[in-house]
């Protein structure tokens, strides 16, 4: 608890298990297995240590940092191929090919998602410095934050109504301090000011609090300069090695997005998202691959001004007219919820 009493081993191997994240619900916990120096794979299981199993795990990429979707039906990651720099992907928590959503040359990674809208702070390196980015939940308008020449930002983490977000900048001579700045990048304020290396900072999910390793303590303190700090013991190993992530009580109501940390009330329903990947034309037949979050769903696809009907990926239609020609495609969960958004993609036949 936020005291430092009743701690809980969730699960115990050989592996070094790290970076955890609790879903919206706080009855899932999302973290980064080690298998070896090398190989290292996102994992999910139950908020008491049950049912642990691998979510994604390729032998060529390093997939760590992750951090739940406001609807937890999907996990966002960072991923490492061998042959190129990280990205910031998504994957439904029910598995399936990933989504890369930023798709830059530079390191991008430490993804935390907005309650609210959905948003998504990371951090890239493609100014040459680490910064803070905020992009749309489907990756479009990747916004640098936090440009401080010679200085570095990192680990975001969403306040619970997405209004700030809080980060570690090196700015102040070098040393690692907990700053807190407005969802635009506004007012970057320091929260801390102390000869100790500030790490991964993590909101409570009332917004009231934030946690972040200090040292050799997890401290809790409210999000302004200046305020009176909490230590918290962590245990025998002290907290050089803490990633402290803030939690919900599984099952009290929507909480925090992981990664970073904390997220508030959820807008509505959740659905699923509907993504179509991609349409290949070959002479006179379109191939629509398309996916959708979270784990269960079905699909009804919709070709021009016919009907909506039950489909599946790939989806084939052939011997089409010459001319252009628009697909729908909407996605339904397990419990009847469809995407109100149905995706869309319009295509020519030659």
């Amino acid at each position: 608890d936020p005291g430092g009493a009743s701690k809980t081993n969730l699960i115990q191997s050989t592996a070094w298990d790290e970076r955890s994240a609790a879903s919206p619900d706080g009855k899932t916990v999302a973290y980064a297995s080690h298998v070896n120096l090398n190989d290292v794979g996102i994992y999910l299981m139950n908020a008491d240590g049950s049912n642990e199993h691998m979510l994604i795990d390729d032998p060529e990429v390093i997939e760590t940092d992750p951090a739940f979707t406001p609807d937890g039906g999907a996990v966002l990651f960072s991923g490492e191929p061998t042959i190129s720099n990280p990205d910031v992907y998504r994957v439904a928590v029910g598995g399936g090919t990933p989504v890369d959503l930023t798709n830059n040359g530079a390191i991008d990674r430490n993804p935390d998602a907005c309650a609210t809208n959905g948003k998504i702070a990371f951090v890239s390196s493609r100014t040459g410095d680490n910064d803070i980015y905020v992009m749309d939940a489907n990756g479009a308008n990747q916004t640098d934050l936090t440009e401080v020449s010679g200085s570095q930002e990192i680990e975001p983490s969403w306040s619970p109504d997405c209004s700030h977000i809080a980060y570690i900048s090196s700015q102040n001579a070098g040393n690692y301090e907990v700053y807190v700045m407005e969802a635009n990048g506004g007012s970057q304020t320091r929260i801390t000011s102390t000869a100790a290396f500030e790490r991964e900072p993590t909101w409570s999910p009332d917004g009231s609090l934030l946690a972040y390793a200090s040292g050799p303590d997890v401290v809790t303190q409210a999000p302004s300069p200046g305020a009176a700090t909490n230590p918290i013991d962590v245990g025998p190993v002290g907290a050089e090695l803490a990633q402290p992530s803030w939690a919900p009580v599984p099952g009290s109501g929507p909480g925090g997005s992981g990664g970073g940390g904390g997220a508030g009330p959820l807008s509505g329903a959740t659905h699923p998202e509907t993504r179509i990947r991609a349409v290949h034309v070959h002479g006179r037949t379109a191939i629509v691959i398309f996916s959708a979050s979270g784990g269960g769903v079905s699909f009804r696809c919709k070709l021009d001004k016919g009907r909506f009907r039950p489909c599946a990926s790939p989806k084939k239609y052939r011997h089409l007219k010459l001319g252009r020609h628009a697909v729908q495609i909407e996605a339904i969960d397990r419990t009847g919820i469809a995407d109100p958004t149905p995706a869309k993609r319009k295509f020519r036949i030659h």
